[in-house]
Formats: structure tokens, C-alpha cells, sequence
């Protein structure tokens, strides 16, 4: 990071004076817009070759990356967190007839590709379930009332209890 002066060809142009800049402008409607802009091009002109100010623009662009980093490191925490509620959402309406984000728990896991090996779903109302492909080995489904769900080559083994 090169803390020199800007060369010519990169130092900010110098700004017309208020009097070119006017006579550009013929509207009294957009006379104040015009004034700011104009004074904020002098206010740029001014401290546009400032060491701090190219510090400053230079950890703007690192901060960007810095962010864009994080958001691809932490991918797999989110996936994480997601599941896990998940699992809170299908553990706590345990025993309630209800679907209470019960389907869309299990369909989110079932897309993730996670085992729903030993969930325990008794007397559980999932009409419409997406399962396709999904891992339900020794889980267990008894009373489950699964009218046009979809389970195609989803892995049912028997629940250990029978």
C-alpha cells in the first residue's frame, strides 16, 4: 500500500468554479441539488489526496473480503444451527397429533441428507411429507399418519420394539 502522493493523471480534477457551474444548471428547481454537489466536489477536491482517506478506502475493500471469507467459514456452523432446530422443532411436538413444523423440520433434514435414524414419530400427522430418499431405519412410525406422503426410496427399517 503506497502512501505517496496521487501522480497527476489520478489526483482528483479540479472543480469548475460556481459561477461555470451555475450557467450549466438553468432550472431554479434544482438550484440547492446543484449547489451540493457543486460543494461537494470542492469538498473532494480538497481532501481527496489525503494519506488517511486512502487508508480509509483501502480497509473498506479488505473489509469486504474479510466479510465474504467469513461467510463461506461459517457455512457449516449455519448448516449446524439450521439442523439443530430443526431436531428441536421434531423433538418437542413429540407425542402431539398436530404437525406443528413438524413437516417442514423433517423435509429440511431429509434435503440436508441427514439420518433420521431412531426419530421417534408415533401418532405424528405428516400428510404430504417430502421423504424421498430419506433414512428412517429402526424409527418409529406407529399410527403415523403419512396419507400421500412421499417416501420413494427412503430407507424404512423395522422400529427395535417390532
Amino acid at each position: 500500500m503506497d502512501m505517496a502522493p496521487r501522480s497527476p493523471d489520478t489526483a482528483p480534477k479540479r472543480p469548475e468554479q460556481w459561477s461555470d457551474w451555475r450557467t450549466k444548471r438553468r432550472s431554479w428547481f434544482f438550484y440547492p441539488f446543484a449547489l451540493f454537489d457543486w460543494s461537494c466536489s470542492w469538498g473532494i477536491y480538497y481532501v481527496g489526496d489525503w494519506a488517511l482517506l486512502r487508508l480509509v478506502d483501502n480497509l473498506a475493500k479488505l473489509s469486504v473480503v474479510v466479510v465474504v471469507f467469513l461467510f463461506f467459514w461459517e457455512a457449516g456452523d449455519r448448516a449446524k444451527d439450521r439442523h439443530y432446530r430443526a431436531w428441536q422443532v421434531i423433538n418437542e411436538s413429540e407425542g402431539k397429533a398436530s404437525t406443528g413444523g413438524r413437516i417442514e423440520a423433517l423435509e429440511d433434514l431429509v434435503r440436508d441428507r441427514v439420518s433420521l435414524e431412531f426419530v421417534q414419530l408415533p401418532t405424528a400427522q405428516l400428510p404430504r411429507l417430502q421423504g424421498s430418499g430419506a433414512t428412517l431405519s429402526k424409527s418409529n412410525l406407529r399410527a403415523t399418519f403419512l396419507i400421500y406422503a412421499k417416501l420413494g426410496s427412503a430407507y424404512l427399517d423395522s422400529h427395535p420394539s417390532g
